[in-house]
């Protein structure tokens, strides 16, 4: 019984760790394409926007 339980824990613990790398993934692209470097002209607002 003893392996059961820490094989359900090592997975819920796997499943946290991607749950929040996916969420700062998100978060870091979101950050990114509004404002970022580049904050003036138009496509500032978008990652890799026309820079003129």
């Amino acid at each position: 019984m003893k392996s059961k339980n820490i094989r359900i824990m090592a997975m819920s613990i796997l499943l946290l760790l991607l749950f929040a790398m996916t969420l700062e993934a998100g978060n870091r692209k979101g950050s990114k394409r509004v404002g970022g470097t580049n904050g003036k002209g138009k496509g500032s607002h978008y990652v890799g926007g026309n820079k003129k």
